[in-house]
């Protein structure tokens, strides 16, 4: 593709190349490859060859990624031009939420592990740090991530670790393994425990079930235990949903979901759980819990076919609500239909950002609230106790923001 932008270092009107564009809205790849090889004196000490061959390669690519990355953040709608084609893509940099520069290279250069030795060469000074992946090493890693949003997301923390104090002796196969079985949640524990100063820490037989896999595809050897993300039950299965719904909204929640912590994910997985084995609840009437776990809420709502879109309308007015009276600095939605075989999630909301002045109101605390009827149901008098439980007055508690949305 070719990214028309002003590109001052080049002149005005000057174009940049990208290899690659994947759109996933609201997620943006900007993909560049590099197939340079090392020669053998620099890898065997000769700093001046080694140094020369990784400008060609991860210089070059950064420096190509780094012109694309200026360009859309110029502008509001930057345009692609594919070059054999002339086919245009514009994109509208308003709806787009991560953007994700990759470099894609032969050579294994490890350089989640070895930036630090990079910048020692006088290379990627003042340009941003892409992931730097091989060809070989990717194929893989798309081949076990179950969806776009599991391989956006360890580019994510990928990059983090990267970025990071700490020193990582790992090559990439291994750092995907340590992604599969902790999301590379391992750093902030340890570096926690050591009281928030650097940690070194080496993973080396993470690896070894994508050699049993290989070796069973193409060799035919016994088959190793299945590869794939760790999850607490049920959250797989709510991913799948999010996937394929096709909503932009919804893709960035399952981003959004695979970045809490363990505590939050068994929070939300017991909430579900919780709300999918009590019982289907009587036409008419939806099921609500609310939980909370380290600043998160988390807040599921069930009903049957009936009820569908009156949950889908409150649901996120009462999670915004419960996030305002607890003061939570992030809050969870999931709308559940619980007369379907498999219990499909039709509506999902999140909200990363505290709501109101953060003041904390006395609740029902984690306990799941009562079935609250919505078809035909009259809301409470002016004096009479509020409906979401704070034990206050209607018209001093949820009366007012009642109106408001309504209006």
């Amino acid at each position: 593709m070719t990214a028309r932008s002003s590109d001052p270092a080049r002149g005005r009107g000057a174009t940049t190349q990208l290899d690659l564009l994947v759109v996933w809205e609201p997620f943006v790849i900007l993909v560049e490859a590099k197939a340079g090889q090392f020669r053998s004196d620099g890898r065997l000490g000769k700093t001046q060859w080694l140094k020369t061959d990784l400008e060609r390669t991860v210089g070059s690519g950064t420096s190509q990624l780094a012109r694309a990355l200026a360009y859309i953040n110029s502008t509001n709608r930057p345009r692609f031009r594919e070059t054999k084609t002339g086919r245009t893509r514009s994109l509208d940099m308003r709806q787009v939420c991560r953007t994700f520069p990759l470099l894609v290279t032969q050579q294994e250069l490890a350089l989640a592990a070895r930036v630090g030795d990079v910048r020692d060469l006088r290379l990627l000074i003042g340009t941003p740090e892409p992931v730097t992946l091989t060809a070989a090493n990717l194929d893989t890693i798309t081949r076990f991530c179950a969806g776009p949003e599991v391989f956006l997301h360890y580019l994510e923390r990928r990059l983090a670790v990267q970025l990071g104090p700490h020193e990582l002796l790992a090559d990439e196969m291994n750092l995907f393994g340590a992604y599969l079985d902790n999301r590379l949640r391992l750093f902030d524990t340890l570096a926690t425990a050591a009281g928030g100063l650097p940690v070194s820490i080496a993973w080396t037989a993470l690896s070894e079930r994508f050699d049993t896999e290989s070796m069973h595809r193409l060799a035919g050897s016994p088959a190793g235990e299945p590869i794939r993300l760790r999850l607490p039950p049920g959250l797989e299965a709510l991913l799948a949903d999010l996937r394929t719904t096709g909503d932009a909204g919804s893709r960035r929640i399952a981003f959004e979901l695979l970045d809490l912590t363990d505590p939050e994910m068994l929070t939300l997985a017991a909430a579900l759980y919780r709300l999918r084995t009590d019982g289907t609840p009587e036409p008419g009437m939806l099921r609500r819990i609310v939980m909370e776990e380290g600043g998160l809420l988390v807040h599921v709502m069930g009903a049957v076919h009936g009820t569908l879109a009156e949950m889908k309308e409150v649901l996120s007015p009462r999670t915004i609500d419960e996030q305002r009276r607890r003061g939570a600095r992030a809050a969870l939605g999931f709308g559940v239909d619980l007369g379907t075989p498999g219990q499909p999630v039709v509506a999902a909301v999140w909200s990363g950002e505290p709501q109101g002045t953060g003041e904390k109101v006395d609740g029902p605390g984690t306990e799941p609230a009562l079935v609250r009827p919505v078809m035909g149901w009259q809301p409470p008098g002016r004096n009479e106790p509020c409906w979401c439980g704070s034990g206050r007055k209607h018209k001093r508690c949820c009366l007012g923001r009642l109106r408001s949305s309504r209006s």
